[in-house]
């Protein structure tokens, strides 16, 4: 896991990983991160996990890898 995504669920016993990941693949990409966060919480997903992708760098992400690389950059 890597070390962003890791943070935002430290407390956060409801949410694992690989559902983070499963909901990144709901989405249709190009995203960016207000496009992420939008889709997070409307999906109901955690706020930590929101403010994690809404925090990500300004630009278009074209799939799960690339936000999930992008978090692990962070």
């Amino acid at each position: 896991m890597n070390r962003s995504l890791r943070a935002a669920l430290n407390g956060v016993d409801a949410i694992a990983p690989s559902s983070v990941a499963e909901f990144l693949r709901t989405i249709d990409y190009p995203a960016t991160p207000d496009d992420l966060a939008r889709a997070a919480r409307h999906d109901g997903v955690d706020d930590a996990i929101v403010r994690a992708l809404s925090d990500l760098p300004a630009r278009s992400y074209d799939g799960a890898f690339h936000v999930l690389h992008a978090l692990d950059a962070a």
